[in-house]
């Protein structure tokens, strides 16, 4: 299962732009124009695409409150959704999850990106007052006892930017086979499953490193969030996509102007 956040029309709006369909391919090696090869393979970026765990105040950005309002069903019900006893909602299913609850995780997304994110950015690479941030994120559901989802891939050969890092941030406890398995490392051939909390988000340089998902033979169904953020000096203005999904209110980008303060 996997599902998009918002009504029928908006779903097509949002949710195309990651797909190859949508997508011009380049292999990693052309997506990177000169403009930002510096800043692309200098020390400060490499950081930042190594694998890490963030923290965050889930009554400040109360994530899973939001997207379990959305499909009308408890909390406490999420790890069991998509299972025997506790089915979606026949909206959900067709992903009509109101247009009320798209706007309450638009606004708690906002803010964790400036509150959250801009912050932990900016302590490893300066962002010249702008960060670039996938508009909306996807929202997955994974139920248990089901097949996988996707297939293993980076997300470079779907034209991607090479300046993009992943966030991935679960909904529910996640391990093992009801998590996303990440590459180690860009090119390592070693996978390891992310094992968070609701309230971690991981970080991790999908660009480059592949990942996917297994059979998720556990008894809990997986909910989780993920999106793609650019820093300022890494977003390539002359890569062949850039215009495709230009920054604007309802474009795959949306753009935050970072004060100094």
């Amino acid at each position: 299962w996997e599902r998009a956040w918002g009504s029928s029309q908006q779903t097509t709006r949002m949710t195309q732009a990651p797909w190859p369909s949508r997508l011009k391919k380049h292999a990693p090696d052309e997506v990177r124009s000169s403009s930002v090869d510096a800043i692309l393979s200098g020390p400060r970026f490499s950081s930042l695409k190594a694998q890490a765990t963030l923290f965050y105040d889930t009554d400040r950005f109360p994530f899973r409150d939001i997207i379990a309002r959305g499909l009308a069903v408890p909390v406490d019900d999420l790890p069991r959704l998509g299972q025997p006893g506790c089915p979606f909602p026949p909206g959900s299913v067709r992903n009509e999850v109101g247009l009320e609850a798209t706007a309450a995780l638009k606004k708690c997304y906002d803010a964790f990106v400036c509150e959250v994110l801009s912050p932990h950015f900016q302590e490893v690479l300066p962002l010249d007052g702008r960060l670039v941030y996938q508009s909306l994120p996807c929202l997955r559901i994974h139920p248990g006892g089901t097949s996988s989802i996707g297939h293993l891939h980076c997300d470079a050969e779907y034209g991607h930017q090479g300046g993009q890092i992943n966030f991935w941030l679960p909904l529910v406890s996640v391990a093992g086979a009801n998590s996303l398995h990440v590459e180690t490392a860009e090119g390592s051939e070693e996978y390891r499953a992310l094992e968070l909390e609701y309230g971690q988000v991981a970080r991790f340089y999908g660009n480059g490193c592949r990942h996917y998902t297994v059979a998720n033979t556990t008894d809990r169904s997986r909910l989780s969030l993920d999106f793609r953020v650019i820093p300022g000096p890494a977003f390539d203005e002359d890569h062949p996509n850039t215009k495709k999904f230009f920054i604007s209110p309802n474009s795959y980008y949306s753009e935050a102007t970072i004060g100094d303060g």
